[in-house]
């Protein structure tokens, strides 16, 4: 019993952190609720009147016209104390600083990963409500599919299913918080930035919608190349495996990844683990949400073109600003949003290059498990962006767009053009990974979209592509840090040795 103890403190102090986060991740999906989403504020018909008459754009909530700025954030898991603590102070630490927080006239997009205890997901939504006061929208992550646990166990909760449906009621029951229950919603004051008026030539403010997608991981970013260091995947300890519990048909293997498959699973890889069909499911229910915002922003732009040809005649070439997108999921949608794809222009893998930090196996095992190239193209659907090849090697690298896709999972930031979209994923991550530099030490929410500007979009002032290269100090602080941790599980390991000693337990 001595030597157990005395082990598992040893294995305990002696894990890797590289990766942490990517072990603790898992999966994300959610279930259609049979509850209809209330109206939490008043809502009043909005129109856009044009050369060709009046389009309707439904209903808008009242409060949702207000909304001048949005800010994003992902992984928030508040089951870390300090995490929880940060999302306490940041309100006063950011007002005293004069740096941008969310307020009641703003959105905050949570792109997943609260918490897998609902109790603790209600608790930091209503944090942010009462503190913050901003409108929230959030999608589910992997972390809320989780079963097991007292909390769980007590509800009774056996399926993941059902545990997404209770998550979707919590927020359901919160007013101002929006999840994909409410589908695509648009934020700005829309009357104001298209008026009927032909004397208004340009628009002074940019509405946007604001669109949630679900999805699931299915393999399909899983990096070519890289077979032989996800090898026994299927005894990998991806905490989904173990903590989500989904029906057995969502297990089979679907078409839409055909070229990834062959006999022995994803590019040879056993991916049995892993429910393959269930990401059609979830793709599906975006649908309908989709048809709406893309016939809408249709209408928009042709209204957007009637005042341009319009302001043409009258020697006016100023032209008004398109309604703005945001699409945001918790998986990752294309490989170049993985932590280690380098260069998004390039459709090919450097392995020898890119894989320079000693956790390779971890990385490639984790594109099996981040995301959807079916995720990518059903984003790119809403607008009819395709991602454009040139050569078959490189892939079109945009400066500027007003489509923003946000994401999460990952851990690691990300910010950059493709292709007609703008990918962002601006994590909380874990006291572990700041402390490590795998994330900024000092992390903000990231703003986005202010629809008050005639630009609309905020644009970061470079891309980012890997954060702990570019800012956090490198391999070399990295090797530093890591060289640090051995030393300190070392000294500890000691001083637990020399305190079983001195009890007299071991000799």
């Amino acid at each position: 019993m001595i030597c157990f103890i005395f082990f598992i403190s040893f294995f305990s102090l002696c894990k890797s952190f590289i990766f942490h986060s990517m072990i603790n991740a898992g999966f994300e999906a959610f279930p259609t609720t049979n509850r209809k989403p209330r109206n939490r504020f008043s809502l009043v018909p909005l129109s856009i009147s044009t050369t060709a008459g009046s389009i309707e754009v439904g209903n808008h909530d009242e409060c949702l016209r207000r909304i001048e700025k949005i800010f994003v954030l992902s992984d928030l898991h508040t089951d870390h104390k300090a995490n929880l603590s940060w999302l306490r102070d940041r309100y006063h630490d950011n007002k005293k600083a004069g740096i941008n927080v969310p307020g009641e006239k703003d959105a905050l997009i949570i792109a997943g990963d609260i918490s897998h205890q609902p109790s603790l997901i209600k608790k930091t939504l209503k944090l942010i409500r009462e503190q913050y006061k901003c409108v929230i929208f959030f999608i589910f992550g992997n972390h809320e599919a989780w079963i097991h646990g007292s909390e769980m166990d007590g509800i009774g909760l056996e399926s993941s299913l059902k545990k997404l449906e209770l998550v979707s009621e919590i927020c359901q029951d919160l007013d101002g918080v929006y999840t994909h229950v409410d589908g695509g919603i648009l934020v700005g004051d829309r009357e104001q930035a298209y008026l009927g008026d032909e004397t208004v030539t340009h628009c002074e403010n940019s509405p946007c919608w604001i669109l949630p997608l679900q999805s699931w991981y299915d393999g399909s970013l899983a990096i070519d190349g890289c077979q032989d260091l996800c090898t026994n995947f299927e005894h990998w300890p991806w905490v989904d495996f173990n903590r989500c519990a989904w029906p057995s048909q969502h297990y089979y293997r679907p078409n839409s990844i055909g070229p990834l498959l062959n006999k022995t699973g994803l590019f040879g890889v056993n991916a049995s683990k892993i429910p393959l069909g269930l990401n059609n499911i979830f793709l599906k229910r975006n649908e309908v949400s989709i048809a709406q915002v893309r016939q809408h922003l249709a209408k928009c732009h042709q209204f957007e073109q009637d005042q341009f040809n319009a302001n043409v005649t009258r020697n006016n070439t100023k032209k008004g600003r398109n309604v703005g997108l945001v699409t945001f999921s918790h998986f990752l949608p294309n490989q170049q949003c993985l932590p280690d794809w380098k260069n998004v222009t390039s459709v090919n893998f450097d392995r020898t290059n890119w894989l320079d930090h000693g956790a390779g196996k971890t990385s490639c095992k984790f594109a099996l498990v981040a995301g959807s190239q079916s995720l990518d193209a059903q984003i790119r659907s809403i607008t009819n962006e395709k991602l454009s090849v040139i050569d078959d090697k490189k892939l079109v690298f945009d400066e500027q767009q007003q489509h923003i896709h946000v994401f999460g999972h990952s851990h690691r930031p990300k910010d950059f053009n493709l292709s007609g979209v703008r990918y962002v994923h601006n994590p909380l991550g874990s006291p572990r990974e700041r402390e490590s530099h795998m994330i900024t030490e000092c992390p903000e929410f990231q703003l986005i979209w202010d629809t008050r500007s005639t630009e609309g979009q905020i644009y970061a002032k470079k891309p980012l592509i890997r954060y702990w290269e570019e800012h956090g100090g490198g391999l070399d602080y990295m090797r530093a840090y890591f060289d640090h941790r051995k030393l300190e599980r070392a000294r500890k390991l000691e001083e637990v040795r020399q305190t079983l000693l001195e009890d007299g337990i071991i000799l």
